[in-house]
């Protein structure tokens, strides 16, 4: 008679799934929506549509991470699609040393043009430049009153540049205070911001950086949200 073997009726971890809640412990959490175009691109197979895994095999995907108390899921939004997170147990197995935590609503916004701007990086630049996470940075600065941590860290060609969503308008004060903090650690900026927000803080660095200016780069998040969907 065959001996059972040790590993009958458990979960396989692969590799993909390994790459992925990774990815999601450093963003905080993701929608199903990126979470689709995460596991597409790191897909085994070949995809019915290219990049991007159809949403019953990703909520499959998904059970079978929370069979295994490795994330938890839920939608908070009506008709809107649904959030993954990792748990204290995810974050371990992927060998990261963050707090577990459920996200605030009022932050998956946030998070989501964060995780949209990452994946178009990543689409972009490939292992060509490595993407730095305003989790890890919050870590490794905390108690620094005076280093402003951004939404990300590009590093690419022996430069490292901030990365900041900026559409929610702040003060001239506090906009100019964030640039200042930024351009003394970091080789450019590069803002993602709507028009309102560009029209704020446009002359605000101008005024601020003078002649280095052109470090920084301003980019549409709207377009950004359309080539992520297309």
């Amino acid at each position: 008679m065959p001996k059972t073997r040790s590993d009958k009726g458990k979960t396989q971890i692969t590799d993909r799934d390994i790459t992925v809640l990774t990815w999601i412990g450093e963003q905080y959490a993701v929608r199903l929506d990126s979470l689709q175009q995460l596991l597409g691109r790191n897909a085994v197979q070949e995809t019915v549509v290219p990049g991007l895994v159809g949403e019953p095999g990703a909520h499959r995907v998904i059970k079978r991470w929370e069979q295994e108390g490795l994330v938890e899921s839920r939608k908070f939004f009506y008709r809107k699609p649904h959030w993954v997170w990792l748990t204290g147990k995810g974050l371990s197995q992927m060998n990261l040393d963050f707090r577990p935590r459920e996200p605030k609503v009022s932050m998956l916004n946030h998070y989501h043009d964060v995780n949209e701007v990452r994946l178009l990086f990543e689409a972009q630049f490939g292992a060509k430049a490595v993407w730095h996470c305003e989790r890890a940075m919050r870590k490794e600065h905390q108690g620094d009153k005076v280093f402003h941590v951004p939404d990300g860290e590009i590093h690419y060609e022996n430069a490292i540049y901030a990365v900041e969503i900026e559409l929610t308008q702040k003060s001239t004060k506090r906009t100019a205070g964030i640039v200042r903090k930024l351009a003394a650690n970091y080789d450019g900026i590069w803002y993602f911001v709507n028009d309102i927000t560009r029209r704020a803080v446009e002359p605000v660095v101008t005024q601020v950086m003078g002649e280095d200016a052109a470090n920084v780069k301003f980019y549409d998040i709207s377009k950004i949200r359309r080539s992520n969907t297309t």
